[in-house]
């Protein structure tokens, strides 16, 4: 969410490994059963998240957010579907916040592992020892934010073309900037 992504790159790179373009990557990763087929699909991913970091540019709002949580002294995370090479290399771009200002960063091969196919922000909950009724889940993912939610977090989803600021649709909270997320 601290970085600007592309839903059409998103898509090319669905495409490229064969993963329907509706499907969370991380379920069609799982879904594959081939040792072969599911180390090519990983190093193609890797491959593009890894020069998708190199272009990295902050989200508006970020640096304002990021400042404003670091200052508060709150638990953070970072859940991402994406390699933890590349998230590392993402965080090393943003200049107002550092690794260290994270309790947690998961990664896809973090989320591959559990040996439950838990929600990921329950995963990092329980890296921080935190029950998930005390934890903000801030995503442009629908799916990412539908899971978390179901299972106690409160949700935040941001998009760009929504209609009203702090808006609430299916029980998510509905933003169209990051730095909207101070006041909440």
């Amino acid at each position: 969410t601290l970085i600007q992504t592309s839903v059409r790159e998103d898509k090319a790179i669905k495409a490229a490994i064969g993963c329907p373009p509706k499907m969370p990557t991380l379920d069609f990763v799982r879904g594959l059963s081939q040792s072969e087929d599911k180390d090519r699909v990983l190093t193609a991913l890797e491959g593009y998240e890894l020069k998708a970091a190199e272009n990295a540019k902050p989200a508006p709002g970020a640096e304002a957010v990021a400042r404003y949580l670091v200052k508060k002294d709150l638990h953070l995370a970072i859940v991402s579907y994406g390699c933890r090479t590349s998230v590392h290399k993402m965080l090393d771009k943003l200049s107002f916040i550092r690794q260290s200002d994270f309790s947690v960063i998961l990664g896809r091969e973090d989320l591959l592992v559990s040996s439950s196919v838990k929600d990921p922000v329950q995963l990092a909950a329980e890296k921080m020892e935190l029950p998930l009724d005390r934890v903000l889940s801030v995503a442009g993912d629908q799916t990412f934010i539908r899971n978390a939610q179901k299972n106690g977090a409160t949700t935040v989803v941001i998009d760009p073309s929504a209609p009203a600021e702090n808006n609430t649709i299916e029980g998510h909270l509905h933003i169209s900037r990051l730095e909207k997320l101070i006041p909440i």
